[in-house]
């Protein structure tokens, strides 16, 4: 072989060689590359395709004045990936940019929009990615809309996860506000396993909620589902504590059954609590995902989300109640819930403005001392559904007086409100009532009335917990408690307290009247077998439980 042949030989193999070793040649190359996207008109489709060694790509469309138009998360497959979207018809024209990738990682390119072609007519609408029910007028998503990933989770568990597409979920929402008053937006997850992830785009829930705050976002999976009203405040404020929201951000949904390790420990602190665990319930959270961290959401609001689940079995309303287990405690507390009988199984619906694990728990309780009385069975029911404790472990003492901080309490269990309320008014300073100790058993449940605008002090910021509480001073605290259930529009009264039946009305004070109308119309409260009402008297612990009861069954926040 002559010199010039040899050299060619060796430069050829060389060459090979480079390109044949992995990371060599190319070693500085991105982990994203991007297809050069072709030009389009406004109402064309957008084809997004790319090459890239990461796991994962999230995707996202900028408009030219910054906002985001499109968004999606897919897994990479064989090294690519891709996507597509169609432009609206009024997409505005100018350069877009499409950034695809993960983190620090990512690619981008140009994309250049115009106008839509004045010769091609009106553009070929996209194929629908949800379904308007004619006569509701609510939005369903079709499957095409979500995206789904099955994983194993750290305790061996099947999980689903499932990636709301932005475009999709914001012209859904868009439709829903056009077309009814009460917009809802479905998004059922077919084929989901017992543990469900939903992630929904932080960015498209930001702009509903400024421009179709009403809508509410159903979620559905696995016979459980979750109703996310727009207007609630709590996931937003955890979106705003951040420094800086990121494009990638998703609001996080997870419905399970109670299961392993958290069913166990219920159990055993239903033992503990002389109760009975029926069945370890469903367990709801949610979350901000931001740039790989995550964010609890411990509660939505001062509003109420229904959220809902069904057992195998049947479930006796009066003997089970829904109670929140507190893992870091072992301890139970109330959430208004309905049980309704389908077939042999029970159907569930949780109304709260917290989240948590959510337990079926019986918790039969009685007095010696209630045997004959008149309230005797509405207190056993009050008592098994963990809103009132007795005098002492024996005893109830129905007639005697309950002080205004014991009905508050009263108040704050059967409402449901979380703990957060409490705790989050101690750590700015306490109750601000001078007379209310920050270590009194009531202070927790004073603190959270305050914070739900259920109580007001006597004056010189004082509250007199001790004091007797007066049956016009309780008319107040429930018609104020109606209020904060969402309930108060269906309780107004039609009659002029002033011309009303009790005998004493002209000694009902004209602070109280109203509420004592309403509650009258509404059958919470009654009078006297005299045909007065007594709004002076004091109120005994028997009749508080009673109307408190009545309370909850037309709020529907227990069966009746």
């Amino acid at each position: 072989m002559n010199k010039k042949r040899w050299i060619a030989a060796l430069c050829l193999t060389s060459l090979l060689f480079w390109l044949c070793v992995p990371g060599i040649l190319f070693a500085d190359a991105s982990p994203v590359r991007l297809d050069k996207p072709a030009n389009k008109h406004a109402g064309e489709t957008v084809n997004i395709s790319g090459a890239t060694t990461l796991e994962e790509i999230t995707v996202k469309v900028i408009r030219p004045d910054g906002t985001i138009l499109y968004f999606d998360i897919m897994e990479a497959a064989a090294g690519t990936f891709s996507t597509s979207f169609r432009l609206p018809a009024d997409a505005a024209p100018g350069t877009y940019t499409i950034v695809a990738g993960a983190g620090s990682e990512v690619a981008s390119a140009a994309l250049t929009v115009t106008e839509a072609d004045a010769g091609s007519g009106t553009a070929t609408p996209p194929p629908a990615s949800w379904t308007k029910d004619p006569e509701s007028g609510e939005i369903t998503l079709h499957d095409s809309s979500i995206h789904l990933s099955r994983t194993t989770g750290r305790d061996g568990s099947a999980e689903t996860s499932a990636s709301v597409r932005a475009e999709a979920l914001r012209q859904a929402i868009a439709a829903a506000s056009r077309t009814s008053q009460e917009p809802l937006v479905r998004i059922p997850i077919n084929g989901a396993t017992s543990r469900l992830i939903i992630k929904l785009p932080a960015d498209v829930l930001m702009e509903a909620a400024g421009s179709a705050p009403a809508t509410v976002i159903m979620l559905e999976g696995n016979g459980a589902s979750y109703r996310l009203p727009l207007s609630l405040t709590g996931w937003r404020n955890t979106l705003s504590e951040l420094t800086e929201t990121p494009a990638d951000a998703n609001l996080v949904i997870e419905m399970s059954p109670t299961s392993g390790t958290a069913a166990q420990r219920a159990a055993d602190a239903a033992a503990t609590a002389n109760a009975r665990l029926i069945n370890p319930g469903y367990t709801f959270q949610v979350s901000v995902e931001a740039s790989g961290s995550s964010f609890n959401v411990g509660g939505l609001g001062s509003a109420y989300t229904v959220r809902t689940f069904t057992m195998d079995g049947i479930v006796h309303a009066a003997a089970a109640t829904i109670a929140l287990f507190d893992e870091s405690t072992g301890t139970f507390a109330f959430v208004p819930a309905l049980f309704e009988r389908r077939g042999n199984a029970t159907h569930v619906t949780v109304k709260h403005s917290g989240n948590g694990i959510y337990t079926v728990l019986s918790a039969e309780r009685t007095f010696r001392d209630i045997a004959e009385h008149w309230a005797g069975s509405d207190i056993e029911l009050m008592a098994a559904k963990l809103i009132v404790n007795g005098h002492t472990a024996n005893t109830f003492a129905p007639d005697a007086p309950i002080t205004r901080a014991e009905f508050t309490a009263l108040i704050v269990r059967g409402l449901g409100i979380p703990a957060s309320y409490s705790e989050q008014s101690a750590e700015s300073g306490g109750t601000s009532f001078s007379d209310v100790s920050n270590d009194a058993w009531y202070a927790g449940s004073i603190a959270a009335a305050i914070a739900s605008g259920l109580i007001e002090g006597s004056g010189n910021g004082i509250f007199n917990p001790d004091a007797p509480l007066t049956r016009e001073q309780l008319a107040t605290l429930v018609v104020r408690a109606l209020q904060a259930s969402g309930s108060l529009a269906s309780a107004q009264s039609q009659n002029n307290p002033g011309n009303s039946d009790w005998t004493d009305r002209n000694e009902i004070s004209e602070w109280a009247r109203d509420a004592v109308a309403i509650l009258a119309d509404a059958g919470i409260v009654h009078g006297f077998a005299d045909g007065s009402f007594g709004p002076g008297k004091t109120t005994t612990r028997a009749q508080a439980a009673v109307m408190l009861k009545r309370m909850l069954v037309y709020c529907e926040f227990i069966n009746p």
